[in-house]
């Protein structure tokens, strides 16, 4: 009984440890110690969660690390469901020019909790730029959805009434907004009106289905 006590007490004294190590990374990454950062997490042979792996990640991303740093940023959200940790693997991607992957992650955000990026304004023109090609790819729904989301973080002035885009410094480019929307209801006019496929043969419904299928 006494053996197990003490080892016990081992387990307790060694997870304290291994606590307080990773308890320290957010100060050290602050000043800039991504050297020690990346050293104590390999000592400790553990993973750090929360707020220290995204202190951790930081450290790797500063010292080149990027994919070793969006990892630790993809394990902590599904290990510990903090939307902080896929905010900052968002973050991550858009500094470095990940554009796609990003605007997925930033959805995926709004979706699961529609006040985390209230007033991003980078983040409504990356939504933004991703409806301006879903739209030269002819895919209005799609681009309608972003321009929603994005309005819905960025909302245009109560009683402004103008069609202001990205040039006059707007976060919202309500002039995409309106092009988005209109081609989101000619797809879906298209879609109702497409004749089903019988014998494996199709006959688009409409000229630009017909010119698609040419």
């Amino acid at each position: 009984m006494r053996g197990a006590g003490r080892w016990g007490a081992s387990l307790v004294i060694a997870a304290t440890l291994v606590a307080g190590c990773h308890h320290q990374l957010p100060r050290l990454t602050a000043a800039g110690e991504h050297r020690e950062v990346l050293n104590r997490v390999l000592r400790s042979k553990r993973e750090p969660k929360g707020r220290s792996a995204r202190a951790y990640a930081e450290s790797l991303a500063a010292l080149e690390q990027l994919d070793r740093a969006r990892g630790v940023l993809a394990r902590d959200f599904r290990k510990t469901g903090q939307i902080a940790s896929l905010v900052a693997l968002a973050d991550l991607e858009a500094a470095n020019g990940l554009d796609g992957v990003a605007a997925v992650h930033y959805s995926r955000i709004s979706t699961l909790d529609g006040q985390v990026l209230n007033g991003r304004a980078d983040v409504c023109r990356l939504l933004q730029r991703r409806a301006a090609r879903f739209l030269a790819q002819e895919e209005g729904l799609a681009a309608d959805q972003d321009m929603r989301r994005a309005a819905a973080l960025c909302p245009p002035k109560a009683g402004d009434a103008r069609v202001l885009t990205a040039d006059d410094g707007a976060a919202l480019d309500r002039g995409l907004m309106q092009r988005a929307r209109a081609a989101a209801e000619q797809q879906a006019r298209e879609q109702r009106t497409q004749v089903g496929c019988e014998d494996r043969r199709c006959e688009p419904g409409t000229k630009s289905t017909r010119a698609r299928a040419l």
